[in-house]
């Protein structure tokens, strides 16, 4: 749970209402594990296509030569 400003562990939840407000307000909870599955989702891929287009683009220009 969380504390409050005592260091003491707070006695109930937040209500309905305090948290759509919250939520109104941008404060939500995000863990940093999910920006990193983000970009590991994206980027790997994108490596992997950049790699494949230079190995394709260099085969080719040594096939011309």
């Amino acid at each position: 749970m969380a504390e409050n400003e005592d260091g003491q562990e707070k006695s109930q939840e937040p209500t309905g209402k305090r948290l759509d407000e919250a939520r109104k307000k941008g404060q939500v909870p995000r863990s940093r594990e999910l920006n990193t599955m983000a970009l590991t989702i994206i980027g790997v891929p994108s490596v992997m296509l950049m790699g494949g287009i230079s190995v394709v683009v260099s085969s080719r220009s040594s096939a011309n030569t």
